[in-house]
């Protein structure tokens, strides 16, 4: 094999290799933004998700305050029950 024959072969090796490199590193940056959007979209559900849980944490909380009086009603109508006997 002569010099020439040597370096078109080199070329050709370094070639390959490169296009490798390129494609390989063309799929981590597509791979990088399709994550990078799908972090996006589950920050969004995720706030989404928290706001949610506070509108059914203030509607427990409201749930448990017309209790705790429906509760204190009935004590109040006991005591007047008794109060009565």
């Amino acid at each position: 094999m002569d010099f020439l024959t040597l370096a078109w072969w080199l070329v050709g090796v370094v070639s390959l290799v490169l296009l490798v490199a390129t494609g390989a590193m063309a799929m981590l940056w597509l791979r990088c933004d399709a994550l990078r959007e799908h972090g996006t979209f589950l920050r969004l559900q995720l706030d989404g998700e928290r706001a949610h849980s506070a509108e059914l944490q203030a509607e427990v909380m409201e749930l448990q305050a017309a209790v705790r009086a429906e509760l204190f009603h009935v004590e109040q109508l006991q005591r007047q029950v008794d109060l009565l006997k």
